[in-house]
């Protein structure tokens, strides 16, 4: 494999990973909100404790960003030309992650109807980058 090949493989999992993990925070937080304003029907007084509903909605926030970050990660193994080539190690360098957490996430939340939606989304936005990327590799040959 030549070094223009994989900088064009780099820029590609650059430019989608980064679209990836925009469209999915913005997809997120409109969730969250949705969730927030017409589904919960108990007020919870954060402030007994001392701490402001705003900040517990900017942590969470970025643990969804963090969440969204560490299982993109793994798509950058398709560098390799081992990974790239072999069909089973393109699907999990995908999806192995992302399963993990979901399932991790889903098994912690006893399956809360936002993460279930938001999780739906991840998996079909993953699922459409996967695909993408197996279109951009036949098409250059790479």
């Amino acid at each position: 494999m030549n070094k223009n090949g994989n900088k064009e493989i780099l820029n590609f999992l650059i430019k989608n990973t980064f679209f990836t993990i925009l469209i999915l925070d913005f997809f997120a937080v409109i969730a969250l909100f949705i969730d927030k304003t017409y589904f919960e029907k108990e007020e919870v007084n954060n402030h007994a404790i001392g701490v402001s509903p705003l900040l517990i909605h900017f942590i969470l926030g970025l643990l969804l960003f963090l969440y969204f970050f560490i299982s993109t990660l793994p798509v950058y193994l398709n560098l390799v030309e081992n990974v790239r080539n072999k069909a089973l190690y393109r699907f999990l360098s995908f999806f192995l992650i992302p399963a993990i957490l979901l399932v991790t996430i889903l098994y912690l939340k006893n399956f809360d109807l936002t993460v279930v939606v938001i999780s739906s989304a991840c998996l079909f936005l993953y699922i459409n980058y996967y695909y993408r990327f197996r279109r951009f590799i036949k098409k250059d040959n790479l």
